[in-house]
């Protein structure tokens, strides 16, 4: 393939700076970095509105030449530090060395991490020289003052200019005046670089991470599992961040199933169309259509039903109350097979797709059934007879369990954990707010078992577990600590909000990492320390205004109306 060049009209090379077409131009380059700013974001609040060209070479070592290197300098450094003639400074200047080479390697041998030689350029661009000298001296104090120590390009203006061009050519003329080490974590803080994990295409937009947008997608194939456990003190932005990951989840079709001990998501789930749940309204005969996949959907149901009935009042022939469920269920033209589920097409309308029926029996109807069959005593079991509100057109559900208490709460989860198994299907997200409260500060075994179980065994669904509490150190002092633990370890992805310095040590225990206090105190209300496999990152949560309405309590019929 034929090369075409490019060249100027006219080109004058100086020592300290070149004119190419009339235009002069210098390249400044940064020789020693602190590495917790963010370089991009630092450089940019510089130069403002100026016209600059900013490169980066990043270069990835071979690491067995670099411990090579690393043993020879600590061998000498050592061997330096023996001689009694060096002065005070020669003995810090030298000790310093050796004890910088000792951690690199360290890095290296221990922490597996990869080596990397960063260099930066910053050409500027003025019209006379004077003006030329004057940004230039500005930018260096400038960067100086933010702690990065940049100085000009002299009698290599050439070579560092080329680096700069599409043609990418860091020659080692310039490269080894400029370039510095990085160890791959050093550098990650240094740029807003992140696993694809917290960048990925399909992933909900949840806030930016170092000034950059940061998508997560809880289903992505390589994660170990897609649970999350979400933890922080009260007023620190957790119900917010929950809210918004509800919203997001709903645009993009994920099956939602919020269990909601204070009622806090009632609203945003009815504002999205969703359907509520109470231990009122709640009928263990509706069936879903994700649990016919089951080829025992029917006799597993009626299994259920059994239970629920049984925890209400005596029933002492159980094979007599079958019947009669089976025979209720009949009335209403359901069966064991599948079809009978589905509606029957008629002459008005033409389904393109089976419509999955929403009539379905009561437990008033079962009452019924059962007074014919001489069952008696049945006051306590008439009195939870509920309306039929089956709704099977929704994606995001809600066990509200507000004003309840810790025992009619376990209680009602009881009845509720059947149908919680029998909603999940491909790419479902189980909610458990004020995790805390549902187990019954522990007194609960069948919940906690049941939580402990989807944990493990959900990722076989493809769906997911998500735990939310505030009350971190009664949650993590169950079981010893045995089920706290079980948690965190079997969680994908945890986010950490502030929270009470009991909480931030019970943590730091659990996780065996002393790394956390420092990354949770200083967070800000909304913001969080997210944990995902071996990424790790600070996101500051945002939402659109279109969301923020929603989350505020905005209808859902309004936010479409006015949004066109």
């Amino acid at each position: 393939m034929e090369q075409i060049k490019i060249l100027p009209s006219s080109l004058e090379i100086k020592y300290d700076y070149l004119k190419i077409e009339g235009l002069y131009i210098s390249t400044i380059t940064i020789i020693k970095y602190e590495t917790n700013i963010e370089i991009l974001k630092t450089i940019e609040a510089l130069t403002g509105d100026d016209e600059i060209e900013l490169s980066f070479h990043i270069k990835r070592e071979n690491n067995f030449e670099i411990l090579k290197k690393l043993t020879n300098i600590i061998a000498e450094n050592s061997s330096e530090l023996g001689s009694i003639s060096k002065n005070q400074i020669d003995i810090n200047v030298i000790d310093n060395m050796k004890k910088n080479a000792t951690e690199l390697r360290r890095k290296i041998q221990i922490d597996n991490e990869q080596i990397y030689m960063l260099s930066t350029y910053i050409v500027i661009k003025e019209n006379t020289v004077e003006q030329l000298v004057n940004k230039q001296k500005r930018y260096i104090n400038s960067l100086y003052a933010r702690q990065l120590v940049a100085k000009p390009s002299n009698f290599r203006q050439k070579e560092a200019y080329l680096a700069t061009l599409p043609i990418i050519q860091n020659s080692p003329v310039i490269s080894k005046y400029t370039h510095s080490v990085f160890t791959e974590q050093a550098l990650a803080k240094l740029f807003p670089f992140f696993e694809k994990d917290v960048l990925s295409k399909n992933g909900i937009l949840l806030g930016r991470a170092n000034n950059n947008l940061c998508a997560i997608d809880m289903f992505e194939y390589k994660n170990n599992n897609y649970n999350m456990c979400i933890f922080g003190s009260s007023g620190a932005g957790k119900s917010y961040f929950v809210k918004l990951m509800i919203i997001k989840n709903a645009y993009k079709g994920v099956r939602q199933i919020i269990i909601d001990p204070e009622g806090e998501y009632v609203d945003l789930v009815k504002n999205l169309g969703g359907h509520v749940y109470t231990i009122a309204n709640y009928n263990p005969f509706e069936i879903n259509e994700a649990s016919l996949k089951d080829e025992n959907f029917f006799s597993i149901k009626i299994e259920q039903i059994v239970d629920y009935v049984s925890n209400r009042i005596n029933v002492e022939n159980k094979e007599k109350l079958r019947e009669c469920i089976v025979n209720t269920y009949n009335m209403f033209g359901i069966n064991k097979g599948r079809e009978s589920l589905y509606k029957l097409n008629n002459n008005d309308k033409l389904y393109i797709k089976p419509q999955f029926t929403d009539k379905f029996p009561t437990i008033e109807d079962l009452v019924l059934a059962m007074e014919q069959e001489g069952f008696t005593n049945l006051g306590k079991l008439r009195n939870t007879c509920c309306e039929n509100i089956a709704r099977n057109d929704t994606e995001t559900y809600c066990f509200n369990l507000k004003g309840k208490s810790i025992k009619d709460i376990t209680d009602e989860m009881q009845t509720y954990m059947p149908k919680i198994y029998e909603l999940i299907k491909e790419e479902t997200l189980i909610y458990f707010d004020e995790v805390w409260k549902t187990i019954g500060l522990g007194q609960d075994r069948y919940v906690i078992e049941n939580i402990y179980n989807m944990f493990k065994t959900l990722r076989k669904n493809k769906a997911g577990i998500i735990i939310i509490s505030q009350d971190i150190c009664d949650l993590f002092s169950l079981d010893g600590g045995g089920f706290g633990k079980s948690i965190l370890n079997n969680a994908n992805t945890k986010v950490l909000f502030k929270m009470e310095w009991q909480d931030i040590e019970m943590f730091e225990r659990m996780l065996q990492s002393a790394k956390i206090s420092g990354n949770i105190k200083t967070l800000a209300r909304g913001n969080a320390y997210v944990s995902m496999g071996n990424t790790n990152f600070n996101l500051e949560v945002k939402a659109t205004e279109y969301e923020h309405r929603l989350i505020e309590g905005e209808s859902y019929e309004e936010n479409i109306n006015s949004n066109g």
